[in-house]
């Protein structure tokens, strides 16, 4: 990884301080979630069945898309953070 955590202490964190970033989902990390965390439900993992579904693809597992760590540990506070 390349790029620097920042270290905001308590009292730098004011309203409306803002941090963006992006992540792609691949498929090897949906794969690794699904063996990480046993959830093989085919709603993530089969094609032909999640087409068959109201969302007609598959569904990345909602956990995954939980970036939370990475924006509490990384940017916002960032290095003293604990969560």
């Amino acid at each position: 990884m390349t790029e620097k955590y920042l270290e905001y202490t308590f009292d730098e964190i004011n309203i409306g301080l803002t941090k963006e970033f992006q992540i792609t989902i691949t498929e090897s990390m949906v794969n690794n979630f699904a063996n990480i965390s046993g959830d093989f439900s085919p709603i993530h993992i089969d094609e032909e069945y999640a087409k068959s579904t109201i969302f007609q693809k598959r569904i990345v597992h909602g956990m995954l898309l939980a970036f939370l760590s990475r924006m509490q540990g990384m940017y916002l506070p960032g290095k003293h953070a604990l969560y």
